[in-house]
């Protein structure tokens, strides 16, 4: 069985989510944003390199684990990008941080949010 590490920034932890897990709840890594549901997404193995998506991280680097979902609507909040080759890339809606998943608009079936470029479980709370 393979296994991927899911981090919980909220806290620092790690847990660990078997491929073909569902989702748990999922929020934008810089606001309160909530990006999807509880169930909504399952975890899958791809490969995909992407730009730099916050400070200090590298211009781009490539991703292998993807909450999966099946269509724009399954997510509670997220924003798409204009078209860059036969991608568009996913962010949040509220504070455009992002990319933080992608999807080929040839296939509108499959969108791919990266598991490493969110948070989980806890939402961060504006003071």
């Amino acid at each position: 069985v393979r296994e991927a590490v899911v981090s919980t920034q909220s806290t620092g932890s790690e847990g660990m989510a078997e491929l073909g897990s569902p989702c748990p709840e999922i929020y934008c890594p810089r606001c309160p944003s909530k990006i999807s549901l509880a169930g909504a997404g399952t975890l899958v193995s791809q490969e995909m390199t992407m730009g730099r998506y916050r400070q200090g991280a590298p211009e781009s680097e490539t991703v292998t684990t993807f909450w999966l979902f099946p269509n724009v609507m399954a997510f509670e909040n997220i924003g798409v990008s204009m078209q860059v080759g036969e991608h568009k890339f996913l962010s949040c809606a509220d504070c455009d941080v992002g990319p933080l998943g992608w999807y080929l608009m040839a296939d509108t079936t499959k969108y791919y949010l990266a598991a490493e470029r969110v948070r989980y479980h806890t939402p961060i709370t504006e003071s």
